[in-house]
């Protein structure tokens, strides 16, 4: 016979009281996340929203306990100056562990790891491309629009394919623009409304977030662990054409990661808007900036570049890793994307709050960069 288990009437009381604050406390985590999007919403000067039917990806509040999408509320366009559409991801602000998280067996990555804070940002969902760039010479008098070509002899001494035809036809609109210097690369921000991301944006747009990562995806592997192919444009082992192009690939061409952002590993790498320092810690000390702080020192002619590309190997398109270039360079393995401010206060208060609550700094207002 089976035993019968009594239950008292406090118990029951218990039990329900606590399945009452359970509900209270779910819809109370989903309630802050819908007032974030419409807060976000309220103070983004945006267009209307993409229809992106229900292509979303399911992430986890680890704050609140409850799941969430990243939605088409967090992507909308931002037009070109002509027009021409580009669409920005919404990075809400966070804190991460920056810097190298794989083995680093040779020593060439000396900068360290230090716990960093941003606020949110825009961030081109996808690299600028060649279209883009002709658009914006189009908007130039004669003897600037000289002076933002892309080298086309850079593109010469590594590439088989003619610079005029990669740049100009058509066939290549939706492929990176590469071969531009880092002054080009900003010159296109500014025209376009925006800037280049910091070394600390970007790292942390290509984590989704998350510290630890080597990858803009999950695990340790560059390829995936069902089919084998290639996670990214890379070239593992030196075999250029194993992910299926011998140099780039249009913009988009391998999945995003959590943010959705597109081309965050490999294809071409990508300028920022920081200085060379061989250490992280500079940003520590970089003008107090408690929340996304930057390295800009103008008579440092190296700057950051991140992402690896459709020439490097598997450790080259970690997250972690970073280079640099003089800023007057260009090569055919560079190009770029932009980002833009998220002036949403209540994202930043967080990411300022969690910051603050870890170092016991001050909590000066003024030394948040937007």
């Amino acid at each position: 016979m089976k035993k019968r288990t009594h239950i008292s009437f406090t118990d029951q009381i218990l039990k329900g009281l606590t399945l009452a604050l359970g509900i209270v406390f779910l819809t109370s985590g989903c309630a802050f996340i819908q007032n974030t999007i419409d807060s976000i919403r309220g103070t983004e000067s945006i267009t209307p929203q993409i229809d992106r039917g229900n292509d979303t990806l399911l992430d986890f509040d680890p704050e609140f306990g409850v799941p969430f999408y990243l939605d088409a509320d967090l992507v909308q366009e931002f037009p070109l100056p002509d027009g021409t559409i580009t669409t920005m991801v919404l990075i809400p602000g966070g804190e991460f562990i920056m810097g190298l998280n794989d083995e680093d067996p040779l020593g060439i990555q000396p900068a360290g790891n230090v716990r960093i804070a941003v606020n949110s940002f825009w961030m081109d969902q996808f690299m600028v491309t060649n279209a883009q760039y002709r658009a914006f010479l189009r908007s130039l008098e004669p003897d600037e629009r000289r002076a933002m070509q892309p080298d086309s002899v850079a593109w010469a001494r590594e590439i088989g394919v003619p610079w005029s035809i990669y740049f100009r036809d058509e066939g290549y609109d939706n492929y990176p623009v590469v071969a531009v210097t880092w002054h080009q690369a900003r010159r296109f921000a500014d025209w376009a409304g925006k800037r280049l991301p910091t070394e600390a944006e970007w790292e942390y747009a290509a984590r989704s977030g998350i510290s630890g990562r080597i990858y803009p995806w999950d695990g340790i592997y560059s390829r995936s662990p069902i089919s084998g192919e290639p996670l990214a444009n890379f070239a593992p082992g030196g075999d250029f054409a194993l992910d299926g192009f011998i140099i780039t690939s249009p913009v988009g061409a391998f999945p995003p990661n959590n943010f959705r952002l597109y081309d965050m590993a490999g294809n071409a790498a990508e300028w920022c808007a920081d200085s060379y320092f061989p250490s992280y810690r500079i940003l520590k000390r970089s003008a107090g900036q408690l929340v996304t702080p930057i390295y800009d020192n103008e008579n440092e002619p190296r700057k950051i570049v991140r992402g690896g590309s459709w020439a490097s190997n598997d450790f080259y398109i970690g997250v972690g890793v970073r280079d640099y270039r003089f800023s007057t360079s260009a090569s055919p393995r560079v190009g770029f994307r932009a980002a833009k401010a998220a002036n949403n206060p209540l994202l930043q208060q967080r990411a300022r709050d969690g910051y603050l609550l870890r170092t016991r700094h001050g909590t000066d207002p003024s030394l948040i960069r937007n």
